[in-house]
């Protein structure tokens, strides 16, 4: 086995590693996009492999950094989605931006959909439904039907994240 053989077939592995990476990531379009691209990338590297071809290692190289970097942004954004989902109650409930009795505000129940979590929202004796979003810059938006919008930065959000982990210490 050649030098750039060598090198040709841990290109491979490497991009079929970012490849099940992006396959368990595919909620996010970005994911999807890489996916695919790698797909692209995977048959291009399995047919130099096959036919003992040139190509060219440093734009190969630089593609599949290029690709492990997004992926693991992606991660981080998704962490960062659920680690908010999870403690939704407590985070609404931590906020002085809420409308209602805080003591009066329970999730009765919630579905995630990617970066968006629907359900109900119990304010006294009524259930109202409510939708959360994240957008791209990871402000979540939460709107209460017969209440309003209720907007948090993202600066917000990292506060209430560290304040959870310094309770937890």
């Amino acid at each position: 086995m050649t030098e750039t053989t060598s090198t040709l077939q841990q290109h491979l592995e490497k991009a079929y590693m970012l490849f099940r990476k992006a396959q368990k990531l595919t909620a996010d379009r970005a994911a999807i996009r890489i996916h695919r691209e790698l797909k692209e990338v995977i048959e291009s590297l399995k047919f130099y492999l096959n036919n003992k071809r040139e190509y060219d290692e440093a734009e190969v190289g630089t593609k599949l950094r290029y690709y492990e970097k997004q992926l693991q942004l992606i991660e981080e954004k998704r962490d960062f989605i659920d680690k908010i989902f999870a403690r939704f109650e407590e985070f609404i409930n931590s906020n002085d931006l809420m409308l209602v009795n805080r003591e009066e505000l329970k999730v009765v129940w919630a579905v995630r959909y990617g970066k968006t979590l629907k359900g109900f929202v119990r304010i006294g004796r009524r259930h109202v439904p409510f939708y959360a979003a994240f957008n791209q810059k990871n402000d979540l938006t939460v709107w209460i039907p017969g209440i309003g919008h209720i907007f948090f930065e993202n600066k917000t959000i990292q506060t209430f994240l560290e304040e959870v982990e310094s309770e937890k210490e």
